[in-house]
């Protein structure tokens, strides 16, 4: 089992596993069920997540600021929890097993298939039980898992945004501080919409790095850097420049809480020591 990693709660108290003290099971659900009392009354945000069925682009948002914090608790890779979250994405595209009651099942399970990926030792069943304080039981993990690797016919070696990010970093000699932040607007952007609506993996990885370079260096030193990237990823400088202004509003327009109040801060929290 891997070993959890303290993250700090909003009080200023560090919380440990078992116990995911700053979102409980149960206002989970809340919160979840919150959001859909809204959307009946018409109060929700306009729009879907594309791709996801009847569950909404804020039901999402809050699923996937769970598995960042949980993800990061734990300790795996950022690789892991994109690959999660590009399992998800592709799984809801395909089925709508996934309702408001047990998306947090498939959150774990998914992340539960990445760390098969891209860990050296894989997330326990009993975790990822612990992660949703019992509210599910080891064997609906178990036949979630199933499940979704039988919608996906196995096919999970999905390419992401911050693989590419990686591969740009080393063919562009990019500083880490680049790199860093890069990964910041990489989970920003997939925080809010599935990567398949934005583009192509490289293209958003690539417009995730043009974003940091813009914020990191002199128009001038970011134009250079720009171009080395541009053409690396076999992209145009208009075709990148045009989805990081896209990714950017994105970011910039995310709502920063919950319609319950509850702050959506999981990513910034994981990249805390960037800025």
């Amino acid at each position: 089992m891997a070993n959890a990693k303290p993250l700090p709660a909003d009080d200023g108290t560090v919380l440990q596993l078992p116990g995911l003290a700053s979102m409980e099971p149960t206002e989970f659900l809340r919160i979840v069920g919150n959001h859909a009392t809204n959307q009946n009354q018409g109060e929700a945000e306009a729009g879907n997540a594309d791709g996801w069925g009847g569950v909404s682009q804020g039901v999402r948002r809050i699923l996937i600021d769970w598995l960042v914090l949980a993800h990061t608790r734990i300790g795996f890779s950022d690789s892991s929890l994109e690959v999660a979250v590009a399992i998800l994405d592709k799984f809801c595209s395909l089925s709508r097993d996934v309702t408001t009651k047990n998306l947090q099942l498939y959150g774990v399970a998914a992340l539960l298939i990445a760390s098969k990926i891209h860990e050296h030792e894989v997330l326990d069943i009993s975790l990822c039980v612990t992660l949703t304080q019992c509210s599910f039981t080891h064997d609906q993990v178990v036949q979630a898992e199933a499940r979704m690797l039988e919608v996906l016919e196995f096919d999970v070696m999905i390419p992401t945004p911050g693989l590419f990010v990686g591969m740009l970093s080393q063919l562009c000699s990019l500083p880490g501080t680049v790199v860093l932040h890069s990964g910041y607007f990489v989970f920003k952007a997939l925080l809010e919409t599935p990567v398949f609506v934005l583009g192509s993996p490289l293209l958003v990885g690539a417009a995730c790095v043009y974003i940091a370079l813009t914020k990191s260096f002199s128009p001038s030193k970011a134009a250079m850097f720009g171009a080395k990237a541009a053409l690396a990823a076999g992209r145009s400088m208009e075709e990148i420049a045009r989805s990081a202004e896209r990714i950017s509003s994105m970011v910039s327009m995310a709502p920063s809480h919950t319609k319950s109040k509850r702050k959506l801060n999981a990513v910034e929290l994981k990249f805390s020591h960037c800025f």
